[in-house]
């Protein structure tokens, strides 16, 4: 065991455990995600930055909110559709900042590869956690 503060005592299990989660390969696509919101928002319109832009940012957030949730609950079946509908609005908007020209076609081609992975990996997951249900 590992004595990091006077108060609190970690074992390599604990370790091995916060590493997965943090680690955990879809919140490392969001965060590539978010990387791409950040880099793009600042080319918005000026017209479109508070309320398109902040919107963006907004699903982006609730779409964290939602995994980290699922990461955390023993019952991740709810936090994970939530998660999935979350994607679909952000779908949405990412097609109507096409639609102003806030994002070109190559910018909409990697908003739509890199939310197509999350997609990918959290229907896995929730594939997963029906089969372990049934």
């Amino acid at each position: 065991m590992l004595l990091l503060d006077n108060n609190f005592i970690e074992s390599n299990r604990e370790k091995l455990y916060r590493a997965r989660v943090y680690n955990f390969p879809i919140r490392m696509e969001i965060q590539k995600l978010y990387n791409l919101y950040v880099t793009y928002y600042v080319q918005f319109p000026k017209e479109y930055k508070q309320t398109l832009g902040k919107d963006l940012g907004q699903v982006i957030y609730e779409l964290r909110k939602h995994v980290n949730h699922a990461l955390k609950v023993y019952q991740k079946q709810t936090a994970l559709r939530d998660a999935d509908s979350t994607l679909e609005c952000l779908r949405d908007i990412v097609w109507c900042c096409f639609e102003k020209k806030c994002l070109s076609a190559g910018q909409l081609g990697l908003w739509a590869e890199q939310i197509n992975v999350i997609g990918v990996m959290l229907g896995g997951w929730l594939k997963e956690v029906l089969s372990k249900k049934s």
